[in-house]
């Protein structure tokens, strides 16, 4: 586990701790709030040649008025895989910085439990990848090659108020790389903690 994802972790327990220690009064999201989002969650890029991996991040947004909501989220994930196509061989290793703006709808944005949310917006991905290319004669390594990309993505989120300012959002996001030959969609299932204020 990296760094990163030792503090993200810590970070996400915290926030699980704080949350079963806020008064139990229940409230909707609230109308022109700003909200603070902490996730855990699995990238899944839906490639043969990468495994699916977990990701990390912080979203910071707000609702504009009653039915609308924008943020903006930095994410983090790395992950591997092999790729054969004999007679060549490839094991690769991938990491990625992930910024996304996001406008969503929000539906029964003053439930006392749950709200819904359908939204999408621009991003982009940041990435390093690392590898090696093998023959029965040849090897070739390659390190920091950058394959940074435009993302469009789609996502759907239940919001489920845990107090007056703590919440759960369970989220799906389908991104778009722009810069990809194949296997251009990504899926990401996260978990976040979110505060109001």
């Amino acid at each position: 586990m990296t760094r990163f994802a030792r503090r993200c972790a810590i970070v996400f327990s915290a926030a699980m701790l704080l949350a079963t220690l806020v008064p139990t009064a229940r409230a909707g999201l609230g109308e022109n709030v700003m909200f603070f989002e902490v996730y855990p969650g699995i990238n899944d890029p839906r490639s043969s040649a990468l495994d699916s991996a977990l990701t990390y991040g912080v979203r910071l947004g707000g609702t504009v008025g009653t039915h609308l909501a924008v943020s903006g989220t930095l994410g983090y994930w790395e992950t591997d895989g092999r790729a054969s196509d004999p007679p060549v061989t490839a094991s690769i290793e991938l990491s990625s910085w992930l910024a996304d703006a996001t406008v969503a709808y929000l539906f029964r944005p003053q439930s006392r439990y749950a709200t819904f949310a359908l939204g999408g917006g621009i991003g982009g991905a940041f990435t390093d990848i690392d590898g090696e290319l093998t023959t029965e004669e040849l090897r070739i390594t390659f390190e920091n090659v950058r394959r940074d990309s435009f993302t469009l993505h789609a996502v759907g989120v239940a919001l489920f108020s845990l107090s007056e300012r703590v919440y759960l959002k369970p989220a799906v996001r389908w991104r778009w790389h722009e810069a990809r030959d194949d296997d251009k969609v990504d899926r990401e299932f996260t978990f976040a903690v979110g505060f109001t204020f």
